[in-house]
């Protein structure tokens, strides 16, 4: 469905391709299906568990048309639970994830380069190693910061984060955080550098400065919470929003706010931060 701001109403479009969100486990929904918008104005769909790829959306016809072949296509990879990136160049960037199967070996560490005049993707630098769920950010200078998520040989979360040079095609190792991730934002501040927020109970907050190529901790947040919402507001603050929240040892969703003031390097629950 789509929104329209003017009318403040929500209406139906055309159905997506055959796909479906994938459940993983029982303690969370996880991302499969992610959306990006192009510079045509169309809206690119990548992941899922239908025979389909992916989906074009037309907002000028409401339609879904499929941009995606079965999985044993050699269109683009099928891929799930990884993360994508618009690139200044107007290609998408698509990281990680993996291809639907059980097995820890499906885990893949293959990108991949979707160019929309072309309709198709091909392969890129690959990841130093297969990873799921990583955070990603376009820098300043065009290139792309991932951290994160969940990889290694045990696959649990990791501090690692390495960056993809679009005119190279390569990746390559950057520092690592100073705390492993999960479900965290990543939110590229007006001056360049990267705020880095979340991962359940962790409140522990970081900025990544590609001038100098070091993480650092700032204020901690006044709430842990995972899969949240951050936000670059017009004066140059971040609003972090709902998430989830662990209590007594389990997720639960939260409806909690909070700004960061960059200058300040501090925290304000947002109802303060409005008076």
């Amino acid at each position: 469905e789509v929104y329209d701001p003017t009318t403040e109403t929500w209406s139906l479009v055309g159905d997506m391709p055959e796909q479906t969100v994938s459940l993983i486990g029982t303690q969370s929904m996880r991302p499969a299906i992610l959306l990006e918008m192009l510079d045509n104005g169309k809206v690119l769909a990548i992941g899922g568990l239908g025979p389909s790829a992916g989906g074009l959306y037309d907002p000028s016809s409401g339609t879904w048309a499929s941009d995606g072949e079965p999985a044993t296509s050699s269109k683009y990879q099928k891929r799930l639970e990884h993360r994508s990136v618009l690139l200044g160049n107007g290609k998408v960037l698509f990281i990680g994830g993996w291809d639907g199967r059980a097995q820890r070996g499906s885990m893949m560490d293959s990108v991949e380069l979707y160019d929309p005049l072309t309709g198709s993707a091909s392969p890129t630098g690959s990841l130093s190693g297969p990873r799921l769920l990583p955070s990603v950010a376009v820098l300043a200078d065009g290139r792309v910061l991932a951290a994160g998520g969940l990889g290694g040989i045990s696959f649990r979360s990791v501090a690692t984060s390495e960056i993809y040079d679009p005119q190279s095609g390569t990746w390559s190792g950057a520092e690592e955080m100073t705390t492993k991730r999960i479900l965290h934002t990543m939110t590229v501040l007006p001056d360049g550098r990267v705020l880095v927020v979340g991962d359940g109970p962790n409140r522990w907050t970081e900025i990544y400065d590609p001038s100098t190529g070091i993480w650092s901790r700032v204020a901690s947040t006044i709430a842990g919470r995972l899969g949240h919402t951050a936000t670059v507001l017009k004066d140059g603050r971040v609003l972090v929003a709902g998430g989830t929240s662990p209590e007594r040892g389990q997720p639960f969703p939260s409806t909690s706010a909070e700004v960061y003031a960059p200058v300040a390097d501090t925290w304000t629950p947002s109802t303060e931060a409005a008076r």
